[in-house]
């Protein structure tokens, strides 16, 4: 992490809060170690944005199964199926889906 930080073709005097969450996601996933469930909490909780669903959190994934009555396996990862219906099973949610 701390190469990552001192890199300036990296993370070095980039402000993390004003990234957008592509961006964000895209330069905290090239850090071993970090996945993205935890740049998504990341944004949730340290950074407070109010519009992060972490689809690849099981407790969110199980809650949403019952929640909209899916069958048990539906919303599992394959390739980008199951994250596409989880975003569009949640549009209504935007801006506010953290």
């Amino acid at each position: 992490m701390a190469e990552h930080f001192n890199d300036p073709d990296c993370l070095k005097d980039v402000a993390l809060d004003e990234l957008d969450d592509e961006t964000l996601e895209s330069k905290l996933v090239a850090v071993k170690g970090l996945g993205r469930w935890s740049v998504h909490m990341f944004m949730i909780f340290h950074l407070r944005r109010a519009n992060v669903l972490a689809t690849g959190d099981l407790g969110i994934r199980n809650g949403m199964t019952e929640f909209f009555k899916l069958p048990k396996k539906s919303l599992e990862i394959k390739g980008n199926q199951g994250e596409m219906r989880i975003q569009t099973l949640c549009q209504a949610w935007k801006p506010y889906s953290s």
